[in-house]
C-alpha cells in the first residue's frame, strides 16, 4: 500500500501544479510503433475531462480520464511506409508528435556488453567496436531509430524514463548500443521495414536488479543484496527505473545480454533467470520472443563464467519460444568486452528472423546437444544436426571421482562424436569447452558454434 501511494504521488504531483496534456517520454517525435498491432497509448490529463487522439492513419479516437487525471487507449497500426503524425489535447492544451514509423519494435536488455555502444567513451579516451566504421558509414542506408533509456534506480516503480528516439545516422550510430544497432541492421536488411531499438541496460549489473521487489522477495534476494552500495547489484532498483515504466509499450520482443556479473552464484542464477523471462512475458506478453546471448569466454580472475554459459544453455532449452545466440569463438581472454560485436548481433536477428519471422531460408539456431550415452571405455554425444570439427582440444572425460582428463575424438559422423581416454575406463561425465577461457572447436554447416556443456551419465 505504501508503495501505491509514493507511486500515485509521482504521478499526481506535477499534474496538480500544471495540468497539461502529458506522455512519457517514450512515446515522442521520431517514435517507431509495433505495426499493424494493438498499441497501447497512455498519459495524463484533466482529471474527469475528455482526451482525443487524432492519428494522420485512421479515425480520432476519445478517451475520459479518471479522478487522478490518468488515460489509457488502444490504436491500431498499419504497415504503411509514410510518415505518421499524433496529436493528443483536451480543451486546454495538446500534444504533438511527428515523424513516426510503423516497423518492427524490439527492447533490449541487460549489462555492459549489450550497452558497449558502437564507438565506447571510457575515461578520456574512446574505444571502437570491430566494424564501428562501416556501421556509421552505412547507417544511411538502414531505417533504424534507436532510444537509449537514461541510467537510473529508483526503490518505487516510476512512471517515465530518460531518453530520446534518434534516426539513426553517420552523426548518432556511433551513440547506439553495437550489439543492439547490428541486431536492428540485419532485420532491417532482411525484413525491409524501420526497426526500433529501445536499449535499458548499465554496466556490471546483476540480474536482481532488473527483477521486480515481488521476484526479488520470492527468491529471498532482498536482504541480501539490499544494502549494496551500488545501484547496480541493489534488487529491483534498476527495475523500478528503466523498466517498469516500458511495460505496456508495444515490442515485437526482446534481446538480453546479461550474467557475467552473477558468475559468483550460477546456482541461483538458474533460478532468477527464468524468473527474469517470465517476468518479462507478464509485462509484456505471454508468447513474447526472449533471445538472449550465451556470455563469452573469458580469463575471469574470480567466479564461474563457464557455468553461467550452462545455465544459459539449460534455460534455454527448457523455454518455450526463447533462443540463446552463441558465443564461444567470439569472446577474448583478457577482455570482459569483447569489441567483435557485429556477429553477436547478428546471430540475435538470425534467431529472430528464423523464428519470429519464420524465413525459412535463414539458419538461425546454433547445433545442439541432444544427449550423451555412456559406454564401457567411451562417450557417444549425439547433436541435432551435422556438425564440422576444427580441433579436438576441448573435450574432456571424466570419472566418478571427480577427476578429468583429456579426450580424443575416436569418430566423427555428422551428427555423433566418440570420445576416448586412456587415462579412464569408465567415465561418468563429458565437458565440451568448460571453463573461463576456452576455445570454440566445434561448428554446423552455417558456421555457428556449438554451446560449451557438461553432461553426466
Amino acid at each position: 500500500m505504501k508503495n501505491f501511494i509514493c507511486i500515485t504521488l509521482l504521478m499526481i504531483v506535477p499534474y496538480c501544479l500544471n495540468a497539461k496534456v502529458w506522455i512519457p517520454k517514450i512515446f515522442s517525435s521520431g517514435m517507431i510503433m509495433q505495426r499493424k498491432a494493438k498499441v497501447e497509448l497512455w498519459g495524463k490529463a484533466i482529471p474527469n475531462a475528455l482526451v482525443t487522439i487524432e492519428t494522420s492513419w485512421g479515425k480520432d479516437k476519445y478517451v475520459k480520464t479518471d479522478g487522478l487525471g490518468n488515460w489509457r487507449l488502444k490504436l491500431k497500426t498499419s504497415d504503411s511506409r509514410e510518415s505518421q503524425q499524433l496529436k493528443i489535447h483536451d480543451s486546454e492544451s495538446e500534444v504533438n508528435i511527428k515523424d513516426i514509423l510503423f516497423g518492427e519494435v524490439w527492447l533490449c536488455g541487460g549489462q555492459s556488453n549489450m550497452a558497449w555502444k558502437v564507438i565506447q567513451p571510457i575515461g578520456n579516451h574512446k574505444v571502437e567496436c570491430e566494424c564501428a566504421n562501416d556501421m556509421i558509414a552505412t547507417s544511411i542506408e538502414h531505417q533504424i531509430r534507436f532510444f537509449t533509456v537514461g541510467k537510473g534506480a529508483s526503490k518505487t516503480p516510476l512512471y517515465d524514463v530518460n531518453g530520446e528516439w534518434k534516426n539513426a545516422t553517420p552523426q548518432t550510430t556511433s551513440e547506439c548500443s553495437a550489439v543492439a544497432y547490428s541486431f536492428a541492421e540485419r532485420l532491417n536488411t532482411d525484413l525491409d521495414v524501420p526497426i526500433g531499438i529501445i536499449v535499458s541496460a548499465v554496466s556490471g549489473s546483476k540480474i536482481e536488479a532488473w527483477l521486480s521487489k515481488e521476484n526479488n522477495e520470492k527468491i529471498g534476494m532482498l536482504e541480501a543484496l539490499r544494502d549494496s552500495p551500488k545501484l547496480n547489484k541493489r534488487p529491483y532498483e534498476l527495475y523500478n527505473a528503466m523498466l517498469y515504466p516500458l511495460q505496456g509499450y508495444s515490442i515485437k520482443g526482446m534481446i538480453y545480454y546479461q550474467g557475467e556479473s552473477n558468475r559468483d552464484n550460477p546456482k541461483r542464477y538458474e533460478t532468477t533467470f527464468p524468473i527474469l523471462i517470465e517476468q518479462c512475458r507478464n509485462n509484456w506478453g505471454k508468447k513474447l520472443p526472449f533471445y538472449f546471448v550465451q556470455i563469452a569466454p573469458y580469463d575471469y580472475k574470480a567466479g564461474d563464467g563457464f557455468r553461467i554459459r550452462e545455465v544459459q544453455r539449460k534455460v534455454n532449452h527448457r523455454t518455450p519460444n526463447t533462443g540463446i545466440a552463441i558465443t564461444l569463438d567470439l569472446g577474448e581472454e583478457n577482455t570482459i568486452h569483447p569489441k567483435n560485436k557485429r556477429p553477436v548481433g547478428n546471430r540475435l536477428a538470425l534467431l529472430a528472423l528464423d523464428n519470429s519471422y519464420s524465413l525459412g531460408e535463414v539458419k538461425g539456431e546454433s547445433p545442439k546437444v541432444i544427449k550423451a550415452i555412456f559406454k564401457e571405455d567411451r562417450v557417444v554425444v549425439l547433436l541435432n544436426e551435422e556438425v564440422v570439427l576444427k580441433g579436438s582440444s576441448e573435450f574432456q572425460l571424466g570419472d566418478s571421482n571427480g577427476n578429468f582428463y583429456n579426450a580424443k575424438v575416436t569418430q566423427l559422423n555428422p551428427r555423433k562424436i566418440v570420445l576416448r581416454s586412456s587415462k579412464i575406463i569408465k567415465p561418468s561425465i563429458v565437458r565440451y569447452s568448460f571453463k573461463n577461457w576456452c576455445k570454440a572447436e566445434v561448428f554446423n554447416m552455417s558456421g555457428l558454434p556449438l554451446s560449451s556443456f557438461e553432461l553426466e551419465k
